[in-house]
Formats: structure tokens, C-alpha cells, sequence
């Protein structure tokens, strides 16, 4: 598994942190992750480490939804 704090911009430039994580178990989003950030090989190798994936940089597409009603309070 690899932890990832990620930092999205809109496009007035404003930031928001995104925390988000890569597993072998979920193949389509670690694949995406890597095409985006320009480590395809190190997929195709098999050997991506969380080291590679520090200061990459990619152009992304982020649908928000509302959040939904927490039964301890608040919203997740």
C-alpha cells in the first residue's frame, strides 16, 4: 500500500488536500496513477515504490458529491 497526500488546484488556483491511497488490489487506479504521472514503467516492471511517487505532478478530473450525514455527527 502506498499513502498518498495529493494537492489539487482548481482553476482560480486554488488548493485542497486530497489523501488517497494505492493498492495492488485496486489495479485500474494504480494503473491511472501511474500513466498520469509518467511512471508506467516502473508498473510494467512491477517495482513502484512510494520514493517514485514523490513530487509527481498530473492533470486530473475530480467529480465532489455532498457529503453524507454521519451518525456521530458532522459529515464524511
Amino acid at each position: 500500500m502506498i499513502e498518498l497526500t495529493l494537492e489539487a488546484y482548481d482553476r482560480e488556483g486554488k488548493s485542497v488536500h486530497i489523501f488517497d491511497y494505492l493498492l495492488e488490489a485496486n489495479i485500474q487506479k494504480l494503473f491511472a496513477f501511474c500513466s498520469a504521472t509518467g511512471l508506467e514503467q516502473k508498473y510494467h516492471q512491477g517495482n513502484l515504490t512510494s520514493q517514485d511517487c514523490i513530487d509527481k505532478n498530473a492533470y486530473i478530473e475530480v467529480d465532489l458529491q455532498k457529503g453524507k450525514e454521519n451518525p456521530q455527527g458532522g459529515t464524511y
